[in-house]
């Protein structure tokens, strides 16, 4: 990603959607906080009409803690793009790390009805249930979203976590241990982000666990590690001083 920005940067500094990807680059892989605003800031300036790159910059928000910004950034993108079910989608994620877990429900709900096969927004729904401690309905989803016929990612890892994750809060614990020893087995022949094997950890309750394998994510540069000061299932390690040390070698303390 960060070559193709670059070389097409090369050709025409004044791309805004180059300078956009390149941001996401170095939120993602370099976690270079300042770099990625920049070059978010640069890609909107000079193309403010660009909604995927509103939509970006306000998961960089969101990864900073940023919220009001963040909410800013994903109603602009909306606005600008309202008939693509990814910006409501967006908007019910934010709505879910801010902790407003029923508006999350609506926009996920909303974001269904315009792409009722897309599993991102299974995964928002249920999460977003979990946290209601509507854990039943939960489950329901996360099972949603690991049908065939939806889109979703490649390997299947995030709905298959937050499964074994909503098995392990449930006192499921088999079926949890179950589909942690399932993407583990997997893990040997494919990549299995380690962020989604603590996400089931922290379900089972298992804390050193989960530490170990946040290490292994900080290590791997897991996609979704960015958002760890947000992610409401890691609620529960906040108050450990492993946290605390995660947060500082990411950069992220404030």
């Amino acid at each position: 990603m960060k070559q193709a920005a670059l070389k097409g940067l090369e050709k025409d500094n004044t791309l805004g959607e180059a300078h956009g990807f390149l941001a996401l680059a170095w939120l993602h892989y370099d976690w270079d906080w300042t770099e990625a605003e920049k070059e978010f800031k640069r890609a909107l300036e000079l193309n403010p009409s660009l909604a995927s790159i509103h939509h970006f910059y306000a998961h960089y928000l969101m990864a900073m803690d940023r919220m009001e910004e963040s909410m800013v950034e994903s109603k602009l993108a909306l606005e600008l793009d309202p008939f693509t079910s990814a910006m409501t989608f967006c908007i019910g994620w934010h709505c879910f790390t801010s902790e407003d877990y029923d508006e999350a429900i609506e926009h996920a709900r909303k974001g269904l009805q315009m792409s009722p096969n897309n599993a991102w927004g299974r995964v928002i729904l249920g999460w977003a249930y979990e946290q209601k401690s509507m854990i039943k309905e939960a489950i329901v989803e996360f099972q949603n979203a690991l049908s065939p016929s939806l889109r979703h990612w490649k390997d299947g890892s995030l709905p298959l976590a937050s499964l074994g994750h909503a098995y392990g809060i449930a006192g499921k614990k088999k079926e949890a241990q179950e589909i942690l020893e399932k993407l583990l087995e997997k893990s040997k022949r494919i990549y299995v982000p380690a962020y989604d094997i603590a996400a089931i950890y922290i379900g089972l309750g298992e804390k050193d666990q989960a530490f170990e394998w946040l290490s292994k994510a900080l290590e791997e540069r897991s996609g979704f590690l960015v958002y760890i000061k947000c992610d409401r299932r890691f609620n529960g390690l906040r108050s450990d001083p492993r946290f605390q040390d995660l947060l500082r070698r990411m950069n992220l303390l404030n």
